[in-house]
């Protein structure tokens, strides 16, 4: 018996067709996949769960309907890889009120269902160049890595969850994204933890059976040992010695906007922020919508965090703002705020309106036709948020020039100003107490570190019910509050790293690696090292 005898068991029994069976399989195997992700970190499961993928799909290519049978059992897996990694979103209409509530299963189902397609259309996309060979291996990976490429960026774009975000923020690996980012990493991911599929199939030759599994583990050993490299140098001294007070004041989110409380959360965050030696504070940093009113036009609010802060020391916040129209309406922004005191009189210093909304919780596609459908929407939801003009770098005195991104801004690749108005650090406010206790906030933290490492700048977080804290311009966690802290944190804001290959070329280190790939299958096809095609004598099955 050989040592792939086992491994050809199990993929007979993958192949195994039956929608339902292939679909039920497909479903398991993307569910557990979400272990690989923050706050688990069980990366090797991937390995597996993959490996069996490309099984599944080998089963799909040898039915009568192979478009079909491939688009099914690569959507399933897909579902229960969103599902299982989403599900956090129900905790965001929860926390919203009743009103909210029948939004919930339409959330946790039409959501991850909707992000499955992308695979779904990557797995039929893959039969039309599939082969019973090792060339499969390399077409998976592209397909995938088409639909998780097309996930991030079209109808808004949504790049939650991406393949290379398994890898341990901050460690050896996670340092490739400097130079072809998360999305590199993603496709590289999705092809080596693949790779073992080729151990198990009809190719004659042993040897070319186990050389993508070889080319893998020499491809992340490099990573591996290029990272290690690149966390030894030492970040170029900056001299910034700026310190930042970063204030979390713990509140869940029915007690912040409950009107009897309002006072107590404004009491809380004006005691913490003026606490202690405020005079080595340059700014105070406050999460996103910190506040529950409309800070800028609150007189009272602003005058009592002026006699907090002094006049020395500026206040930077999340806040929601408002904005009458020509038209008589009213326009809403999810913004932040840099403000500066003299006395109880506040000023405007600087001021950035999120350009990313979230989908169906700052402003729902298509609201206006379901209003015509009889679907009556929440007002909340209806009217919606007001997207800004871009990402900026904000410029206040005594301050490194930073960018702020609000909550899942951050999740974007490639969303920080260009080369020319190169920020010194990132500032991400978010308000992850939407999630609850539940893997949502992890996630969006590794996200952000992934970030640091792709533009080579330190991120400072303020984030409530989430990880507030400093990540260094490698992605290492350097300070942290835990989630629901009711407390602050003095920051020295870590010093920038030089432009990354990333923040230089973006998506070109990405293509690099396709055109590798795709030519490395050309070759392949022309060497004779694989035959066209090879006799199988399954008997054809509808799935």
């Amino acid at each position: 018996m050989t040592q792939a005898a086992p491994l050809s068991r199990f993929r007979a029994f993958l192949m195994t067709p039956g929608i339902l069976r292939s679909g039920g399989l497909a479903f398991l195997l993307g569910s557990v996949s979400v272990m690989a992700h923050a706050p688990f970190g069980l990366w090797p499961m991937m390995i597996f769960t993959l490996t069996a993928l490309v099984w599944l799909l080998d089963g799909a290519f040898e039915s009568e309907r192979k478009y079909r049978s491939a688009a099914w059992r690569a959507w399933a897996f897909a579902f229960g890889y969103f599902f299982f990694g989403l599900y956090w979103v129900a905790y965001a209409f929860i926390n919203r009120g009743p009103e909210f509530a029948p939004m919930i299963p339409f959330a946790i189902t039409l959501l991850p269902a909707g992000l499955a397609l992308f695979w779904a259309l990557a797995g039929a996309l893959a039969m039309r160049f599939w082969t019973r060979d090792v060339r499969r291996i390399l077409v998976f990976g592209l397909a995938i890595f088409a639909a998780e490429y097309a996930r991030g960026h079209l109808f808004s774009g949504f790049p939650w969850n991406l393949p290379g975000l398994i890898w341990p923020a901050g460690g050896p690996v996670s340092q490739s994204a400097a130079w072809f980012g998360v999305y590199g990493l993603s496709f590289l991911t999705l092809t080596g933890f693949a790779a073992p599929a080729a151990m198990a199939g009809p190719d004659a030759s042993p040897r070319l059976r186990s050389a993508p599994l070889a080319v893998s583990f020499a491809v992340f050993a490099i990573l591996f040992g290029m990272g290690l490299g690149r966390l030894a140098r030492p970040v170029p001294d900056d001299a910034q010695t700026v310190t930042v007070r970063v204030v979390e004041a713990g509140f869940g989110q029915r007690d912040k906007w409950d009107p009897a409380g309002r006072q107590a959360v404004i009491d809380r965050y004006a005691a913490l922020s003026g606490a202690g030696d405020l005079d080595a504070v340059d700014m105070v940093i406050w999460p996103e919508a910190a506040l529950p009113l409309p800070l800028l036009e609150d007189g009272a609010a602003l005058a009592q965090l002026g006699g907090a802060l002094g006049g020395e020391t500026w206040l930077g916040t999340g806040l929601y703002r408002r904005s009458p129209t020509p038209d008589g309406g009213t326009e809403y922004y999810n913004s932040f705020a840099v403000l500066g005191f003299s006395g109880d009189q506040a000023q405007l210093a600087a001021l950035y309106d999120k350009r990313l909304l979230v989908p169906f919780g700052e402003f729902t596609p298509g609201a206006a036709v379901l209003n015509r459908l009889g679907f009556r929407l929440p007002s909340a939801i209806a009217s919606g948020m007001t997207p800004g003009p871009g990402p900026v770098t904000l410029d206040v005195a005594g301050v490194p020039p930073f960018a702020p991104l609000i909550c899942y801004e951050i999740i974007f690749p490639g969303f920080t100003p260009d080369d020319e108005n190169r920020p010194s650090w990132i500032l991400n406010v978010s308000n992850d107490a939407w999630f609850g206790p539940t893997p949502g906030p992890w996630q969006h933290l590794a996200q952000a570190r992934f970030r640091a490492i792709e533009e080579g700048l330190p991120v400072i977080r303020a984030a409530s019910g989430g990880v507030s804290g400093a990540i260094d311009a490698r992605g290492r966690q350097v300070a942290a509050m835990p989630p629901y802290s009711s407390d602050y944190l003095d920051i020295q804001i870590p010093d920038p790293g030089y432009a990354t290959l990333y923040s230089r070329f973006g998506f070109l280190g990405v293509l690099a690696l396709v055109l590798v790939a795709l030519g490395a299958l050309a070759l392949l096809a022309r060497s004779g090292l694989t035959p066209a095609k090879t006799r199988v004598d399954n008997k054809k099955t509808s799935y």
